[in-house]
């Protein structure tokens, strides 16, 4: 019965609050991992994560029919692309700007074999002019196609490509956060700035995300040395998970939040996986509300909201009261 009355009290007081109007409202407001695209506007974002950038390019512009037009991974490709434009177009339709999201460097394996045939032995080489003709090219098709998109998310911190059929890909790390590494994140991030931001006039998110403590999230010394480096900041934003790693009640608010002069938004889960998922009472309106006022005051420009996904598997929720409660608080926190 008190499990009851808390909740009650809680969606009373997150109505009251929604009635007063969002003077401080985070300019920026992502949702993602909702099956519907209705249920964005409903949360009051305005901006919904849709889909895998990698995933929605034939890389034709490049190499015309390396993908085999009777191949299972064309046949793929223009599923997500159809499924993707009808739900680009029913966003836009509802007022929400769309933000496609991918991890680098992702690449079809025809792609990458491809290049190994061109005389790139590893098939990705971040030092080789090849890979980088074919890295623009993807990202030229993708947005010359897709007019309806504001913002481009990269990450470059985690890579899982293998599990999807038909790809494969690397991380920019590669054991060391040595002068390569500085040099290869750095040009990754102002190759795709000056397409998407220069030559396609739209925003670049650029997720900070990697394991660890020692990395671009978390670590000070290599957040700083990439940030100094970069030629250009315009139309950059970088993403940062409030935590200072992942999504541990324990950790400590991420002091890379409000670090190096460049536009943040910082990101929030509202089913977290080591908490079951909302499998069972697990509120984090609190712990986001106080989050949420540091990042303010420390100027972000938006949030991230992962309403749900995260992890993998399961548990596979038969009631998501109380992921639902999650969503509720934490996207009315960021419009006031």
């Amino acid at each position: 019965m008190k499990v009851f009355l808390y909740i009650g009290m809680i969606i009373w007081l997150a109505m009251t609050q929604a009635a007063v109007a969002a003077t401080n409202a985070m300019a920026i407001r992502i949702g993602s991992g909702e099956n519907a695209v209705a249920d964005y506007k409903q949360y009051g974002y305005n901006t919904i994560l849709l889909g895998d950038l990698t995933e929605l390019v034939s890389f034709d512009s490049i190499y015309p029919n390396a993908i085999s037009a009777s191949s299972d991974l064309r046949k793929q490709i223009e599923s997500r692309q159809t499924t993707f434009k009808k739900d680009c177009n029913k966003a836009n339709a509802l007022g929400l700007k769309v933000c496609v999201v991918t991890d680098e460097a992702s690449l079809p394996v025809p792609i990458f074999n491809q290049l190994k045939e061109s005389g790139i032995p590893s098939g990705i080489d971040f030092d080789s002019p090849k890979f980088w003709d074919v890295y623009r090219a993807k990202y030229r098709e993708f947005l010359k196609t897709y007019p309806g998109v504001a913002y481009v998310m990269v990450r470059t911190g985690e890579n899982y490509s293998d599990l999807h059929d038909g790809y494969t890909g690397r991380t920019v790390y590669a054991g060391h956060y040595d002068d390569a590494y500085i040099r290869h994140m750095q040009r990754f991030i102002e190759e795709t700035r000056k397409i998407v931001v220069e030559e396609f006039g739209r925003t670049l998110i650029w997720r900070t995300w990697d394991l660890g403590d020692d990395g671009f999230h978390a670590n000070p010394v290599i957040y700083d040395r990439i940030v100094q480096g970069l030629p250009n900041r315009k139309g950059l934003i970088l993403s940062v998970k409030f935590t200072h790693t992942d999504f541990w009640r324990y950790n400590d608010f991420n002091p890379m939040i409000g670090r190096g002069g460049v536009d943040q938004i910082v990101e929030f889960e509202c089913a977290r996986e080591y908490e079951g998922k909302g499998a069972f009472p697990d509120y984090v309106g609190v712990i986001h509300a106080e989050a949420m006022r540091k990042a303010s005051d420390l100027g972000v420009k938006g949030i991230w909201v992962w309403d749900f996904s995260g992890g993998w598997g399961g548990p596979f929720l038969k009631s998501d009261q109380w992921v639902r409660l999650n969503i509720y608080a934490t996207s009315r926190l960021a419009q006031n």
